[in-house]
């Protein structure tokens, strides 16, 4: 006869492994993924890479709304098999999205998007830049006299001369 000394720690080890292995199984109806992601800019912009393996251009959505580009995907699994009897499945369907926040002045029309060898790339092309302007600075006239400045009737929204 073999005397084994029991070990608590070793049965609740077993218990995690049994826990964690139940919720694994539930959950592998549908994967949740954060893809890795690039970003680097170019002479035509900033171009945004992200790894979609298994994922078709129809099943990537890519959209613009106040200011965030958000690039997220759908795939499903095959829910039937043709060929026999599953023995192991493990690729579920999945999903992910990926946020971007845009900078102020960029054209939405011109961004561009495509998948290639499970890489999905999308073009933003750089905000107008805006063009910078030297403002002359004028006296306010001999003494101090400020008879000629322009001001601004703020009910009227007119321009009236002021005579001090």
């Amino acid at each position: 006869m073999v005397v084994v000394r029991w070990d608590p720690w070793a049965e609740l080890d077993q218990l995690q492994r049994d826990v964690s292995e139940l919720f694994n199984r539930r959950q592998q109806g549908v994967r949740v993924s954060r893809p890795a992601m690039d970003a680097f800019r170019t002479d035509k912009g900033t171009v945004i890479r992200l790894d979609v393996p298994g994922f078709a251009p129809g099943d990537v959505q890519v959209s613009v709304h106040e200011g965030v580009l958000t690039l997220s995907g759908s795939r499903s699994s095959e829910s039937e098999t043709e060929e026999g009897d599953w023995i192991r499945r493990e690729r579920a369907s999945s999903n992910f999205e990926r946020r971007v926040t845009l900078p102020e002045g960029v054209d939405i029309e011109a961004i561009t998007a495509s998948v290639n060898d499970g890489v999905l790339e999308v073009v933003v092309p750089h905000p107008a830049q805006q063009q910078s302007r030297q403002i002359d600075v004028t006296s306010a006239g001999v003494g101090g006299d400020r008879s000629s400045d322009t001001t601004v009737d703020v009910e009227s929204r007119d321009s009236t001369t002021s005579a001090s």
